[in-house]
This record gives C-alpha cells, structure tokens and sequence, in this order.
C-alpha cells in the first residue's frame, strides 16, 4: 500500500446514473492502493438530473468519501463543463487533484509526485490535437490575458506538436480554490459568441484550462501514465497509475482494468447491482466467453508479405484453428498506421475486435460462409460474423501486405510474432499483372499508406521508390518493387517468421507449429493442402525473366530461388 502524500485531497464527480457506478469504482480503485487518501465526491445539485441513491451514499461512505454538494455552472447545457467548479470546494490552502469518474487507480504511486515543490500545477497534454490553429490559440491567450512564453507540448497519442493544450482529466494544483474561480471565469469569458474560435464544444473547458494553468506559476507537464487513454491505447503491464477508460467495453478488453472490476464487485456488492442497471456494464457482469481474457499482447500475431505470396492462405489456415482469429486486411489498419507516429493504433484494433467479440458482437471480415477468403484477387467480399469461439483467450491476428510491410520497423517493436510470406518472384509478377491494377502498374501514390510520402518508409526505401517511379516500362516498375519488398523482408528478418509459400504449401503443420510455440498456444493441429492453381513454365514473359535476372538475383538467392 502507498500514500497519497501530506495534504493531498482528490475530488471527482458522482451523480444519479452511470457517473455513481463509474466514481464508486474510481473511489474503490483509489483506496485499495492509498488507504489513507483524503477522497471527496462532487455531488452537483439540480433537480432535472435527480438525487444519488441511499444505496450509492452508503457506499461512498463505506468507502470514506465525503461527499459535497455544488451547483453546476453549465447543467444542462454542457454538462461536462460543470468540473470546472468542483476544486473550489476544497481547503483552500491544500494541494488538490480533480480526476474524471471514469478512471481506475492501478498503482500505489503517490499522488502527491503530481506537484513537486517547485510546481503549482500539473496536467497531461491532450491525446489529439482536437482544436484549435496557432492563430485561434493566440487569441484565446490573448482575450484572458496571459502569455504564451513560447512554449509548446506534444500529443500524447498523435505526437502532434502544438501550442499547450491539457487532457481536462487530471488537474492538480496547489491552491484549489482559486485556481476553480479562475478556470470557470475564463470557461464563461470563452463562450464569448463574438470570439472568432470557431466550434469549441465539446472542448471547451479543455480550452479554458491551458491558459487558466499557465498563468498560475510553473507547470508541471506530465506523462501519459498518469491519465492514460486506454480508449485509445492498449494498456501496457507497466507505468500506468491512473487509467482513463472512457467506456465500460474498454474494462472488459483489458485484462487489467477487469480485475479492478471484479474485484470491486466483490468487495463492494452495491457496485455490482449498480453495473446490471446499464446494459453496456452487463457483458462485463454475463461475458459471451468463458474465462477470463488473458494478458496484453500475448495472443496477437499479425501475417504480412510480398503481395501474392500467399498471406491470405496462411490467413485462413490460421483461421480455421480452434479458438483463433484472423481478420483478412482490416479496413482499420490505414487509419491507425496513417494517424499515428507508431504502431499503437494496431494495438488498439486488436483490442477493439477483442472487446467486440467479448460482447457477443459480430466482426467484420472478408469470409464466405465463416471461412476466411483465401484469394482477394478472386473474391474481396467483406461481411459481419461471429467467429466461432468458447475461450475468452482466443487468438487474434491481422493480415496486411503492403501496409505492414512499410510499417516493420514500428509492428516490430510491438514484440508480436510477425508471420511473413515470400514466393518466387516469377509466379508472383505474373498475379501482379493479372490482378490488381496497383501491383500491375505500380501506381503506389494510390495506396492509402505504402505510399511514396509515407513516414515509416526507410531511407534505402524511399531511394528505390524513387527509382521505380522513374521508370517507364511497367515490367522494370514491377521487378524493382518486388526487389525493394524482398530487402525489407530480408532487413527485417530477425524479426520474422519468414516463410517461402512454396514450403507452406508442401507442409502447412510445420509453420502451425511453429507459430503455436511462438504464441504459447496448446492444443491439436488442423491442416489441409488445398489446391492452389499453378502455373507451368512455358506461361513466364521473357521481357521480366530477363529483367529478373539482370537485377534481382542476390534477393533470389537469399530465399533459395533461381529462374524457371
């Protein structure tokens, strides 16, 4: 057990619905692992939005929050606004934190490590850069007074860099009081109509706070761990103290977060009959799936490869054992490689598919009939279905050829088996030209993210996109593409399971088990060698034999292959 540190008070909001369920379990998590904090309930007084139950007060109580009642400023209009007075309810001259209901205490780290001595305010920057330009930040500053001082924060998820900008989640300070008359007052001069900002909801109080911080002395600017945006980001086994969950369906994903849950519900039962009240609470009290799910990242794998090589095969291979999943090139995968600087979007859809298929939700995914598509060229359908599943700790992959392929470097960091695929380059050039118009003619500015100005390309990499994109024969653009994709596999292959589908198609069991080791995973094998079209020798275009063999015969030879 730690402690919150001398003279620390934490407030957060409690009202009738989902918030009393969210800031029970908020006040439970915080005196599991500070038994000696000093926790206060904001209970805003207004009619329209009922009185807390006998039951939730005795609850507060048991758990030794004191509960104090406030008129919320902006009920009802902006609801969310109405935090903005709760950390004037406190002493005066003690250092105070207000936190969102909807978080979970994890660690025993003090809380009083928010405010050093030399600080008077701390928070975390924004996740997203969700407002506001340079020019209507300046005029915010401006209109309340304070200076900019040239400082600048990063996004916490995006990596934006951007003038400062605070996640209203976390906001600890010194002097309580004045600094709540401060953020409300500047909270009311913004909703000025004649302001020129643009649309400010429902950002608002996000808005008013970065000035209100700056102005008060010096700031302490913290990191994610402390407000940590698990609706965006799969929760790491270490560093968090304080996760901000946003939803219920982010607890049942997160192994973590659903231990709190259960635990709560059984130390506290006011708790769990509260959860059966909201149907989005229920799937955490009725999962779909038996067991609890297990820990982060240790039954992802992802499947990528030169295109053509047979990923989609394997993807259905894998597939169609027991208890695993593989979604055939998830539309997600663009956005969340595209609008971020690393590969914590892919984490997320991962978790997101699990949180889904934990509900009993239905998925979508490009299968026929419940099997997964073994050849998008012939048939790219996508569709919803359930997977059939019996263990909550089933296995989840993802497959995407090029888009994975030009984000190695990130995927790899991830500590996920990476299953990788190469064939020989001549039936591979031949499916190219027969296929999809982007491999015939290497058209890569049309690609949503293995695209020439795509960040996560590599300097050798964009130096052959380059040449490729300045030749004019088809047939040369083909062969060096395939070139510039065998040196990623073969750069990156310490951190591959690289496999020819040649050897695949000869022995599929030998590449399950190696996978399963990889993953941990027990049980029996299933495989079939299914019929795969073949093409005799007599059908390859002389014009890329020889352009094949002119420059890619170091790369052949690395994967074993020679020219039919």
């Amino acid at each position: 057990m730690g402690s919150l540190g001398c003279m620390m008070n934490v407030v957060f909001v409690v009202q009738k619905g989902e918030l009393a369920l969210k800031g029970l379990l908020l006040a439970w998590s915080l005196r599991q692992r500070h038994p000696e904090a000093r926790l206060f309930a904001a209970i805003p007084e207004y009619s329209d939005w009922g009185e807390l139950s006998a039951e939730v007060r005795s609850a507060l109580q048991v758990l030794g929050v004191k509960t104090l009642g406030f008129q919320p400023p902006f009920a009802p209009e902006y609801p969310i606004g109405n935090k903005v007075r709760v950390l004037g309810l406190l002493p005066a001259e003690e250092a105070a934190v207000f936190l969102d209901s909807d978080m979970l205490c994890l660690t025993a780290e003090p809380l009083s490590n928010l405010l050093p001595e030399d600080f008077s305010g701390a928070a975390k920057p924004a996740d997203l850069a969700t407002w506001g330009s340079p020019e209507r930040w300046q005029r915010v500053y401006a209109r309340l007074g304070v200076s900019l001082r040239g400082r600048k924060v990063r996004a916490t998820v995006s990596g934006d860099l951007m003038l400062p900008y605070f996640n209203a989640g976390l906001v600890a300070v010194r002097q309580p009081q004045v600094f709540a008359q401060r953020w409300e007052a500047a909270t009311r001069t913004l909703t000025d109509p004649d302001l020129d900002l643009g649309q400010r909801y429902p950002w608002l109080d996000q808005i008013a706070l970065a000035p209100c911080l700056m102005s008060q002395g010096p700031l302490q600017v913290l990191n994610e761990g402390w407000n940590f945006p698990a609706h965006l980001k799969a929760l790491p086994e270490k560093g968090v103290h304080l996760c901000h969950y946003h939803s219920p369906g982010v607890i049942l994903r997160e192994p973590r977060l659903r231990d709190v849950f259960v635990r709560a519900c059984r130390a506290l039962p006011q708790i769990e009959r509260l959860a059966y009240s909201f149907p989005n609470w229920k799937p955490l009290l009725q999962p779909a799936l038996g067991g609890m799910p297990g820990r982060s990242g240790r039954h992802d794998f992802l499947i990528t490869g030169i295109p053509r090589s047979g990923t989609s095969f394997v993807a259905q291979l894998l597939d169609a054992q027991k208890n695993w999943v593989v979604l055939n090139e998830p539309r997600e995968v663009f956005s969340q490689l595209t609008q971020r600087k690393d590969a914590t979007g892919i984490t997320l859809l991962h978790r997101q598919v699990r949180e889904a298929l934990l509900r009993g939700d239905e998925i979508e995914n490009k299968v026929d009939a419940g099997r997964v598509i073994n050849d998008t060229a012939a048939d790219d359908r996508r569709s919803f279905y359930h997977p059939e599943l019996n263990s909550a700790n089933f296995r989840l992959g993802s497959k995407n050829t090029l888009a994975y392929m030009a984000a190695l470097p990130e995927l790899s960091k991830l500590g996920w088996p990476i299953v990788a695929l190469v064939r020989h380059p001549q039936p591979t050039l031949r499916s190219w030209k027969r296929s999809f118009a982007h491999l015939r003619e290497v058209t890569l500015d049309t690609l949503p993210v293995a695209n020439p100005e795509y960040s996560g390309w590599q300097g050798w990499q964009r130096e052959s996109i380059k040449e490729l994109l300045a030749e004019k024969e088809a047939h040369v653009r083909r062969v060096l593409f395939w070139r510039m994709l065998a040196r990623t596999l073969l750069w990156h292959e310490a951190s591959l399971q690289l496999w020819k589908y040649e050897d695949i198609l000869e022995n599929p069991s030998a590449m399950l088990r190696r996978l399963r080791w990889s993953l941990r995973a027990p049980g029996s094998l299933w495989c079939t060698k299914e019929s795969v079209r073949q093409v005799s020798a007599h059908m390859w275009e002389d014009d890329e034999r020889e352009v094949l063999g002119d420059l890619c015969q170091e790369e052949m030879r690395a994967f074993g292959y020679e020219l039919y």
